[in-house]
């Protein structure tokens, strides 16, 4: 394992072990990381990593909004959304795994290329 890799271990939820690898986004409450599925080299995915202790600073409201959105993703089946792959959790730590997109995020594309017309958005 290269240095600055975590792996998370396959579990409970999660059914195969994942590297983490480069940070694509940091957040408040979580960092997104690009990652590995182990045992196959080609098939990259997204990590979303949330700190539980963030999490905590918000009780129940955080708690209730974490298992909100995991029951949103768990049900969204689009071509043009990105899908949930799987998800688990540590002691410190949710992981939520999503299907590697590679291109950037909308947020900075927006703000290299200008505002969007209906039609490309």
């Amino acid at each position: 394992m290269q240095a600055g890799v975590k792996k998370i271990k396959g579990g409970q939820d999660l059914h195969y072990n994942i590297f983490l690898g480069q940070l694509l986004g940091k957040g408040t409450f979580a960092n997104v990381y690009k990652g590995a599925v182990e045992g196959k080299p080609n098939q990259k995915v997204a990590v979303k990593m949330i700190s539980k202790k963030n999490l905590e600073k918000f009780g129940e409201k955080g708690t209730n909004n974490l298992q909100n959105e995991l029951s949103i993703l768990s049900k969204i089946k689009h071509t043009n959304i990105v899908k949930l792959e799987d998800w688990s959790s540590s002691t410190s730590n949710y992981y939520f795994v999503f299907e590697f997109c590679s291109g950037g995020d909308l947020q900075g594309f927006i703000k290299n290329n200008g505002a969007l017309d209906e039609l490309s958005a």
